[in-house]
Formats: C-alpha cells, sequence, structure tokens
C-alpha cells in the first residue's frame, strides 16, 4: 500500500518520498481507514502531506475528500496528489467553518493546537457531522509514560520548534463527550513504542 500512496503523487523529491516513507511506517493509516464511511464527504483537517486522503480514496473511489492544512510547504506536497474527488486546501482552524460531512478525521493532529481551540475544533466537527456520520482522531495518549515520551520525541523532530498540548486518553474522551458525542477507544501503536490511541466518535 504504502508504494501505491507514493505513486498518487508527481514529481515528489527525495526528502519528500523519505517524509512519506517514515510516516507512513508510524501512523495506522490503514487502521483509520477501516472506520471511515465507505462513501460520503470527508475532511482531514491537519491533513499534512496528504497521505490519509489518499488511503481513503485509494481504498473506496466513492469517497469526496477535502484536506485541510495550515502550513504551504505540506500543501505543496499534498497537492501532487490532487485528483477529482481528493482535494486540498489552505486553512486556518482558528477561523474553521465545515460543511455537512459524512466523516472527519483528524490524525496527529490536535496536539499541535491550543486546548482552547482543540475545544472549539471539535464543537465544530460535531455540529457539521451528519447524524450517522463518524469523527476520528488519532492522537497520542500519556500513557504508558515512556510510550509517550517516544512519541513527542518524534513530534520534536518531525514539527520543530512548534508548541504542543497533549492530552491523555481521559481528557480526550471528556472533552469529546462534553461535545455531545460516544466515544470508542482503540490502541493504535502498529507494535512500535508509541502510545497511539484511535478515538471513534459518532452523534449520541
Amino acid at each position: 500500500m504504502r508504494n501505491r500512496i507514493i505513486n498518487e503523487y508527481n514529481g515528489l523529491n527525495l526528502l519528500e518520498k523519505l517524509y512519506i516513507v517514515i510516516r507512513w511506517r508510524l501512523c495506522p493509516f490503514e487502521l483509520i481507514e477501516e472506520h471511515v464511511p465507505k462513501e460520503g464527504f470527508i475532511v482531514d483537517i491537519g491533513c499534512g502531506c496528504g497521505l490519509l486522503p489518499n488511503t481513503l480514496h485509494l481504498l473506496s473511489t466513492d469517497r469526496k475528500i477535502l484536506g485541510i492544512d495550515l502550513s504551504n510547504v505540506r500543501l505543496a506536497v499534498a497537492k501532487k496528489s490532487e485528483k477529482e474527488h481528493v482535494k486540498f486546501e489552505r486553512k486556518d482552524v482558528k477561523e474553521l467553518e465545515l460543511q455537512s460531512c459524512d466523516a472527519i478525521v483528524m490524525s496527529d493532529f490536535l496536539h499541535h493546537i491550543s486546548y482552547e481551540l482543540q475545544e472549539s475544533v471539535i464543537k465544530e466537527a460535531a455540529t457539521k457531522l451528519k447524524q450517522e456520520g463518524k469523527l476520528i482522531i488519532l492522537d497520542l495518549d500519556k500513557k504508558p509514560y515512556w510510550k509517550f515520551l517516544v512519541g513527542k520525541y518524534i513530534d520534536k523532530i518531525m514539527a520543530i520548534n512548534e508548541k504542543t498540548y497533549y492530552r491523555d486518553r481521559r481528557g480526550f474522551k471528556e472533552m469529546l463527550e462534553r461535545n455531545g458525542l460516544s466515544v470508542n477507544t482503540l490502541d493504535a501503536d502498529l507494535n512500535l513504542p508509541l502510545s497511539d490511541v484511535l478515538f471513534v466518535c459518532a452523534k449520541k
């Protein structure tokens, strides 16, 4: 699957390919995909270089996917893979306004924005999610602590000089539930020394 993803991009340089290979190994994109509806309009908030939108499209062409991110550098890479049903836009989540969505996904994104802004993004997502839709979030748990430290160190390498705002599993669950969502959690570490957890949410 990784090679299929790389082939979705036009004109990647060596560093961009290397980033995609590393990111693919660290993030459970295929596990996330299993919980996303096979059709409908899907938004990836904090899409980075577009690996998750491309994974979602490759595994079901009945999905229409919009990836949004603030980074011009990452979006420039993502746009090398744009196609009819996979589009990318630059948006600041401080001014986030979503359309009605069948699914909203966020992978390793929320801890890069302030706690107050996390709450605002979740509120907007919960409001715009269709009644049978899903909100799917991948992020780090703070336990086990040594795995959390490994993930935090990788974050510092991949996103230099960005301040981070981590929550533990309970903190995420409480935030999601107070915004009217039911929450199921899954460990998502890919047998790596990481504390990744997947939150699969639906409207109550």
